[in-house]
Formats: structure tokens, C-alpha cells, sequence
């Protein structure tokens, strides 16, 4: 028996080194966002800028295959797990293959990017949470505690993985699957990541700025549309907030007449960024002059207001985006033929 899951972990890694020789590559080496993480921008994390600290500009390489190697790593063990929990060896390796066959996933691995280890972290903290479902470890909370404290420090959106995480624990806890014990250890260890992540940035900053209030206001542009009672809405926010609901009535109706999830994801991330830096832009800096507000500190009152009263719709639309940085890039993939079908109909 020992033999045989040697042999399957053998036959996994074989196959992952072949696709790293021989995969094709979506992003170059160095994106529009990497010279921020390169520098370490005060609006960066500090997790990924230490760990590119460690390595010499001329070592970047290095560095992709370190990446790759985890991201790769995490998968094997995904799919391990999978094998031990009784699903048969051939949907775990279909599993597995069809994992390294989403070039567009794994070019992320390719780039001076963060997408990598976050994926990796999600892999292996699934994993771990699959191997403690019905026999649970303490030792293994520990690790699913600082994988859980790697992925928020990592992303803002790895908050809203975490509160997912967090609620299925305690629904385990709650069903008697675990002890308080394990609950105990994965908080503990949970915190390691994120006081090492903020002793290594107030290292390097004064005060710490952050792209989340822009991710914010543009997950709640997408999810205004779920507004139901317009007279419920702040005075001061009123009219601007339903000219977004409008907005992103008009962008779901497009996106409602596209069946492919994956093209629907990869653009309904698109709609998401442009709303974050294009839409209403004019409308929202008067308003914040009005206000005597930053235009900063509106963005984020609208968007938390609008979040909190929809909460539901926030982890919706977050899935949505975690799923699209799965799929095989849709929009490249599948969006010229959409428009040509579109066109014919």
C-alpha cells in the first residue's frame, strides 16, 4: 500500500515537472503591478516584497521556479488528499491533470506576482481542511492557522476566504466534529502571520495605505443592483448610489446572455476593475468636495455601507472573482467568438 501512494505521488510530480517544461505562459515575467512589490509600495503587503528581498534582481528566474514548484506542490497534495479520502486514483490524477491543463492558472505562477502563493495557500488549506473533516488533528490546525493568516495578510480578498473558513470551523464545532482545542490552536496560529506581516511593513512605513478601499467601491458598484428600497439609502449618498445600481443593472443584463461561466467571470472581474477607476469618477469627487469629505473616504462609506447591507451579495461576487482567477482565460479564450456569434444573431 505504501508502495502504491509512492508510486502515485511519483506519477503526479513527473506529470507537473513536464508541464512546467512545456506549458505556455500568459503574463510576462514582470506585470504592470510587480515594480509595487519589487519596491515594496506602501500600499503592498509586506509578506511577498520579504520574500522577493531574499533574491538578487538577476535571480528572478529562480524565483518563478520556487513559485511554480509550490503552486504545483499544493495541487499534489490537493489531489493526495482527495485519493486518501477514497475517491478513486483515476479522478484524482483527472483532478490533478486538468488543474496543470489551466495554462492561464498556472502562468500566474510565471510572474512577479502574488496570485501564486495565494493559490497555493487555498490549495493546501483546503486540503488540510478535507484531512481534518473527520479525523482532526490539533498539529494540523496549527498549519491550517498560519496558511489561514498567510492568506489574509497576502490579499485583501483572502479576508473574505478566511470569514468563509472561520464560519465552517466553528459549524464543525458547533456539530461536535471538533474540540475547542482545535478552535484555540488555529486562532493562535492564525495570528502569527498577521503581526509578523505588520511588524515587517511599520519596518518599512510610517502608515499603511492599501488598494482596499478601491477594491471595496468596486464590489459595491456590482452588487448596487441588489438595492430593493431606494428610500432606506442615506440622504448624502442617495442619488449617487443609484446611479451605480443603474450602472450595474446595465452591465448584469449584458452578462445575464453569457452562459459560459468562465467567460462570464473573466468579464464580470473587468466590469469590476472599471468601476473601481472609471465610472462615476467625476460624480464621486464632487460629491467628497461637497461633503468636505477625501474623495478616499467617500469611496469607502459608500462601498461598506452598500457591503454591509449586502452582505450575501459581497461573498457572492468575491467567489466569483476567486473562481475567474481559476478559469482559463475566458475573455481570451472565448470572447472573439461570443462577439461573432453575438454579431450573426
Amino acid at each position: 500500500m505504501k508502495s502504491e501512494k509512492l508510486s502515485f505521488l511519483v506519477i503526479l510530480s513527473s506529470i507537473s515537472f513536464l508541464f512546467y517544461l512545456f506549458s505556455p505562459q500568459f503574463f510576462n515575467l514582470m506585470e504592470h503591478d510587480s515594480k509595487s512589490y519589487i519596491e515594496f509600495s506602501s500600499e503592498r503587503t509586506a509578506i511577498y516584497p520579504i520574500f522577493l528581498s531574499l533574491f538578487e534582481k538577476s535571480n528572478y528566474y529562480l524565483i518563478i521556479i520556487i513559485q511554480y514548484t509550490i503552486l504545483s506542490l499544493s495541487i499534489v497534495f490537493l489531489s493526495y488528499t482527495l485519493y486518501r479520502l477514497r475517491i478513486s486514483k483515476l479522478l484524482a490524477l483527472g483532478f490533478f491533470i486538468l488543474c496543470h491543463l489551466n495554462f492561464y492558472y498556472f502562468s500566474f505562477s510565471k510572474t512577479i506576482l502574488t496570485e501564486s502563493f495565494f493559490f497555493s495557500s487555498i490549495n493546501l488549506l483546503v486540503g488540510l481542511i478535507l484531512t481534518n473533516y473527520k479525523v482532526p488533528k490539533k498539529t494540523n490546525f496549527l498549519f491550517m492557522g498560519l496558511l489561514s493568516g498567510i492568506i489574509a495578510s497576502i490579499k485583501s480578498i483572502g479576508i473574505i476566504m478566511i470569514l468563509i473558513c472561520i464560519f465552517f470551523l466553528f459549524y464543525l464545532y458547533l456539530k461536535s466534529k471538533i474540540r475547542k482545542i482545535h478552535l484555540i490552536t488555529f486562532f493562535f496560529s492564525l495570528l502569527f502571520p498577521i503581526i509578523l506581516e505588520n511588524y515587517f511593513y511599520y519596518k518599512n512605513h510610517d502608515s499603511r495605505n492599501s488598494v482596499l478601499h478601491t477594491a471595496i467601491i468596486g464590489k459595491a458598484f456590482v452588487i448596487s443592483k441588489a438595492i430593493k428600497n431606494p428610500e432606506l439609502l442615506p440622504l448624502e449618498y442617495k442619488n449617487i448610489i443609484l446611479k451605480m445600481k443603474n450602472e450595474s443593472n446595465k452591465v448584469d443584463k449584458f452578462l445575464d446572455n453569457i452562459s459560459n461561466p468562465w467567460l462570464y467571470a473573466d468579464l464580470k472581474s473587468d466590469y469590476e476593475v472599471v468601476f473601481q477607476s472609471q465610472i462615476l469618477k467625476k460624480e464621486l469627487v464632487e460629491l467628497s468636495k461637497s461633503l468636505g469629505n477625501s474623495t478616499k473616504e467617500t469611496f469607502t462609506h459608500i462601498g461598506l455601507y452598500i457591503i454591509l447591507a449586502h452582505p450575501l451579495e459581497y461573498i457572492k461576487v468575491s467567489l466569483w472573482h476567486y473562481f475567474n482567477l481559476w478559469s482559463p482565460g475566458g475573455k481570451k479564450i472565448f470572447f472573439d467568438d461570443y462577439l461573432k456569434n453575438k454579431t450573426v444573431e
